[in-house]
């Protein structure tokens, strides 16, 4: 995680920061402190070694063989246990980065979401994919194609170990910025107008559909198994995740969705000219916050 929207979402905390660093703590680095670095972190301690491909013989005996004697470092680190983000946001408060030259704004709306444990977790899914999604999802049929906004608008929700995050992003005209943000924010509740049987059944089967083409390569399945692995899951969270997919319906994606996208518990961040910005954004009932890059 990186940029203002990350930094609104997880505050202090280390998801805030770009994950190749900046300029400044890039340049404070010695070569003691990468030695020393590697020395604690990179062993064997909570690793996971995940092999794909079509073998001719059993690649174990020699994985025992290369790595069977590699032992942790006496004084190897545990991972960090600081908390990943803030708390929920407030999207009636609008982030406002100013760039002066800006012809159009760069929407992020991003929120606390849920990991793969959650029982709601393929609802959340399927109802992310319904609402933003898909090019006829709720938020593209209307801020694209009806209203003409934006060239597209994505909902998108992201597991991580603990916990995750949904993300709303688009690049937006000016000069209709804040009746896009204002629509925005209605399409993501759908509390009052429930996401439909037809919409979750579209949802779910373009979600069950894709899987096997996300496991069409070796490097695609040691890509997801290491994933999974770093989550703490075994591999067999696909097989799991595509059957919970397919019982989801309208009222439990609607009920996920209303807990966890509804009710403006984003962070609201907008990069683009801010006086072209304030006043629009301030009439359309939006308290407006300068945000520093």
């Amino acid at each position: 995680m990186h940029g203002p929207a990350e930094g609104a979402l997880a505050g202090g905390q280390r998801n805030a920061r770009p994950a190749g660093g900046t300029p400044a703590t890039v340049a404070a680095i010695t070569r003691a402190d990468v030695l020393d670095f590697h020395e604690r972190q990179w062993g064997p301690q909570g690793s996971v070694l995940v092999l794909g491909g079509d073998f001719a013989q059993d690649p174990m005996p020699l994985v025992a063989s290369e790595f069977g004697g590699w032992l942790p470092a006496a004084d190897a680190h545990a991972a960090s246990s600081e908390a990943a983000f803030a708390g929920p946001g407030d999207a009636s408060t609008v982030h406002l980065v100013h760039r002066p030259d800006a012809v159009q704004i760069d929407l992020r709306l991003g929120g606390i979401g849920i990991d793969r444990r959650d029982p709601e977790w393929a609802s959340l899914q399927a109802a992310s994919v319904a609402i933003g999604g898909s090019f006829l999802s709720r938020l593209n049929r209307v801020i694209r194609e009806e209203r003409g906004y934006t060239y597209g608008i994505h909902l998108a929700s992201v597991p991580q170990r603990e916990a995750g995050t949904w993300t709303v992003n688009a690049n937006i005209r000016t000069e209709v910025a804040a009746e896009a943000l204002t629509a925005t924010l209605a399409l993501l509740d759908v509390t009052t107008r429930p996401l439909t049987e037809e919409e979750i059944t579209d949802a779910t089967n373009q979600l069950v559909g894709l899987s096997p083409l996300r496991n069409d390569t070796a490097e695609a399945i040691v890509g997801q198994a290491s994933s999974l692995a770093a989550a703490g899951m075994d591999a067999e969270q696909v097989n799991r995740h595509r059957d919970a997919l397919r019982q989801v319906t309208a009222e439990s994606a609607s009920a996920a969705a209303g807990r966890i996208l509804g009710g403006g518990r984003g962070h609201l961040v907008v990069v683009g000219n801010a006086d072209q910005l304030n006043g629009p954004l301030e009439a359309a009932g939006f308290e407006v916050s300068a945000m520093e890059l």
